[in-house]
């Protein structure tokens, strides 16, 4: 996300993964790459909209804030089978030294743990689907 002017203070910006992911069938976890560099940094978040019982809701499944230097970080978010929609939703800090990104997105199923009795060649190792994000106007 740019930061020049006029994206800042304080403007919004969301990512959507594409409907076709969804609903879920079963518990996956989201991973990406991320970069959140500048002196006025805003925040990143990952929401989840989930469907309980008829009811639509949003709940933050992860967030970051500030500046964490000029480097890339690695994240990781549980996604209960409930989500409907997952979003990357963005806020710019304060000046234009606020530019953030996004890398690397994968959505896997969640590992399940073996019984106890079970040998470790029994663990089920995840399945890995890359999605490509699209623009969301919201």
């Amino acid at each position: 996300v740019e930061s020049s002017s006029p994206y800042y203070p304080d403007v919004t910006f969301a990512l959507d993964l594409p409907d076709a992911y969804f609903p879920l069938e079963e518990n996956h976890e989201l991973r990406f790459s991320y970069h959140m560099y500048g002196s006025a940094m805003g925040m990143l978040e990952v929401l989840a909209e989930t469907d309980v019982s008829g009811a639509m809701s949003w709940t933050i499944l992860w967030e970051e804030q500030g500046d964490l230097g000029n480097s890339w970080q690695i994240a990781s978010a549980a996604v209960p089978s409930s989500t409907t929609r997952l979003r990357f939703f963005g806020t710019t800090g304060t000046s234009y030294t606020s530019d953030m990104a996004i890398d690397d997105v994968s959505l896997e199923v969640a590992p399940t743990a073996a019984p106890a009795t079970s040998p470790p060649s029994a663990i089920s190792v995840p399945t890995t689907t890359l999605i490509r994000l699209i623009e969301s106007v919201s």
